[in-house]
């Protein structure tokens, strides 16, 4: 009760501007949307496992199940799947962040990866966005923020 009373509250105060959209969306055309401020619309996934958004829960869910079945071809949900950059303010607060569908705004990235590097935690696309950690700090009042 108290997390969707929160989510409520932070949807009433996201800034106002461009549409949301979705890990598809900018992942169809990356270099459209490569350094711009957008908004992203997805389920958050923010753990020591994994910090990304995907397109939706049921896509999650569809990874998961066949990740586990061990029929998992990482190339099908590329497009579906955002990387978070900066992760660590949504990582410190799992109980508020993680497995949840919210927007997100910040700078998106095309490669955010020099070539050769490898984020063990990230999607299979080499797209990543750069989170807005003081709009995530002042939609969130109480939250723990990391130093840097």
């Amino acid at each position: 009760m108290f997390l969707a009373a929160m989510f409520a509250v932070a949807c009433a105060q996201l800034p106002s501007g461009e549409r949301a959209y979705l890990p598809s969306e900018l992942n169809a055309n990356p270099t459209a949307f490569d350094g711009r401020p957008v908004r992203v619309l997805g389920l958050v996934r923010a753990s020591d496992h994994g910090h990304s958004i995907y397109e939706s829960l049921a896509m999650e869910e569809e990874f998961m199940r066949r990740w586990n079945n061990g029929d998992f071809d990482p190339k099908a949900f590329a497009g579906y799947c955002l990387t978070i950059i900066n992760p660590e303010i949504l990582i410190v607060n799992p109980e508020v962040f993680d497995r949840q569908t919210m927007e997100l705004s910040g700078t998106f990235y095309a490669e955010y990866l020099a070539k050769g590097d490898y984020d063990f935690g990230a999607c299979h696309a080499r797209t990543g966005l750069l989170i807005d950690e003081q709009e995530i700090a002042a939609r969130f009042p109480g939250i723990e923020v990391p130093a840097d």
